[in-house]
């Protein structure tokens, strides 16, 4: 019982930490006239497709919540004592392009880009022209490792 409440309550306390910080780009800028593409069962499949991490089962990918236009998940860990979160993936609502937070970079994988090519065929030709608009869309990141140089040249 005590080892589920500590799951729980670091579960939470993570969660509540990941969702205070907004996504880049405020809420009025996120288009209201195009439905989003995929629900958040699709957005678990594309992160498990797009970060197959090998080692733990496919529920280790936790949905966390949404921060429009992205479905934030947790890999958590549950193979020892404490769980641990490994990393942090969002899920962008129109495209399926999957992001890893700790990271901050999009992961591509040939088994996502192929549901990706079948999420972009479910947008009208209308739709189609804001594409890259969509597209566009940053999540907050936990680091940003473009941004690191271990060779101290920057």
């Amino acid at each position: 019982m005590i080892r589920s409440c500590t799951h729980l309550a670091f579960i939470l306390i993570a969660a509540a930490f990941l969702a205070s910080f907004p996504t880049l780009g405020r809420a009025e800028d996120i288009p209201k006239d195009i439905p989003w593409k995929i629900d958040r069962l699709t957005a678990q499949r594309l992160v498990l497709q797009a970060y197959p991490y090998r080692f733990l089962p496919s529920d280790s990918y936790v949905y966390d919540h949404f921060d429009p236009p992205f479905f934030i998940f947790a890999l958590i860990d549950r193979r020892m004592r404490i769980v641990a979160i490994q990393n942090w993936f969002a899920v962008n609502a129109w495209t399926g392009e999957v992001w890893e937070l700790a990271g901050c970079y999009k992961l591509v994988t040939r088994a996502a880009h192929l549901s990706q090519l079948e999420i972009r065929r479910r947008f009208t030709k209308k739709e189609l022209k804001r594409y890259d608009e969509l597209s566009a869309f940053v999540p907050f990141c936990i680091f940003d490792d473009t941004e690191l140089d271990t060779d101290g040249d920057k």
